[in-house]
């Protein structure tokens, strides 16, 4: 059918993409592999559509969840972002405390598959950390908490990469909705 297209280029872009977390042996279920040879004739066979891969996904996979359950994550979070730009004006910032937070909240996905459930745990707990340390801190010093994360992580070779995709999706809304309410870009607001 004419759904299993969106499905097919969807797995092309991951393949495009290669993510090294997804690999050939993974247990796909009824769903094929996106490293599968024959993935374009064996989707189109079955007629799989787009929606239930990510359903399927979403099991795990917390942007595929987002995706197919109404963007609550990132309706938090933009409330979130707004909250803190609204607070101190300072966009860079409120950017980063929203990145600590959606950490603190959320099993990053892409740490899950590559270091496992312990590093999950370990990385929200350390985020959740620091996001307490900056909320705290109204001086020019906020950020050295946040550096001091990110040299841990980058040691660790620990990229939540899915909690950046979140983050994104935040300030999509957060924008979004100064354009629908007539506000500048990053105009700060009542609302």
């Amino acid at each position: 059918g004419a759904g299993v297209w969106d499905t097919i280029y969807y797995y092309r872009a991951v393949r495009t993409a290669s993510p090294s977390y997804l690999k050939p042996s993974d247990d796909t279920g009824e769903y094929v592999n996106i490293w599968d040879p024959h993935y374009a004739r064996k989707l189109a066979e079955k007629n799989t559509r787009l929606i239930d891969v990510l359903k399927y996904s979403s099991r795990i996979d917390v942007v595929a969840d987002e995706l197919v359950n109404g963007y609550k994550r990132s309706i938090a979070s933009e409330r979130f972002l707004r909250e803190r730009f609204n607070l101190h004006g300072d966009w860079n910032r409120s950017v980063v405390e929203t990145y600590l937070y959606i950490l603190t909240e959320n099993n990053d996905t892409i740490v899950l598959l590559k270091h496992g459930a312990g590093m999950v745990e370990y990385v929200k707990k350390r985020a959740g950390e620091v996001l307490s340390m900056v909320l705290k801190d109204n001086s020019s010093e906020w950020m050295k908490p946040v550096t001091l994360l990110d040299e841990e992580l980058y040691r660790l070779k620990v990229n939540p990469g899915a909690v950046a995709d979140l983050t994104v999706s935040s300030i999509a809304l957060f924008l979004l909705k100064n354009i629908i309410q007539g506000d500048a870009f990053l105009k700060p607001s009542i609302v």
